[in-house]
């Protein structure tokens, strides 16, 4: 989804790679939470929380990929369902785009 997205919307933050890690660690993170809050100690995790919102601020930029890669990707997409190197394409396609959009040049 990254190229797709990406075609579409400008607004990118180095930050945003985080975001598969953090979306794993919330699944027991949540739970825990609630239970900690539920014995009246729901504070024990606010430093860590504090830390993690307090990341200085990387900047964020607006890079879009070409517009004619979108019905690419979509047809690569299509044609992964079926054939496997299709599949291997859009995974080097999308670290592909994930370079270019963050490296300073473009």
């Amino acid at each position: 989804m990254f190229p797709v997205s990406h075609t579409l919307f400008d607004g990118a933050n180095l930050r945003q790679n985080l975001s598969p890690v953090l979306s794993l660690l919330f699944v027991p993170f949540y739970p825990l939470a609630m239970l900690l809050h539920l014995l009246g100690i729901g504070g024990v995790l606010d430093s860590g929380l504090s830390r993690l919102w307090s990341f200085a601020d990387v900047g964020s930029f607006g890079k879009v990929l070409p517009l004619w890669i979108l019905p690419v990707y979509g047809a690569a997409a299509l044609a992964a369902t079926r054939y496997k190197m299709f599949f291997y394409a859009l995974f080097g396609a999308a670290f592909i785009s994930l370079f270019w959009i963050f490296s300073g040049s473009g």
